[in-house]
């Protein structure tokens, strides 16, 4: 089964921004801390996972899928 582009590319979007906020927790923790690193680590966090969570459900919930299954049980 294909994946649909758009769930793709969502699921893609929050796994950079997963691996920028681990550089940025990482940056913080180990090299130097920077102004409001907390708010910007647990935003990229918490971006990252809505666009994996909702690229995931896109992926599953495919409105054409849903649409060509329903054609084709008239």
């Amino acid at each position: 089964r294909r994946t649909f582009p758009r769930s793709f590319w969502m699921v893609f979007a929050g796994a950079l921004l997963f691996i920028a906020s681990d550089s940025l927790l990482a940056h913080s923790r180990f090299v130097r801390p920077f102004a409001m690193d907390g708010t910007l680590v647990l935003l990229t966090y918490i971006v990252a996972q809505f666009l994996i969570a909702a690229g995931c459900l896109l992926h599953v919930l495919d409105p054409e899928e849903i649409r060509r299954r329903q054609a084709l049980r008239t």
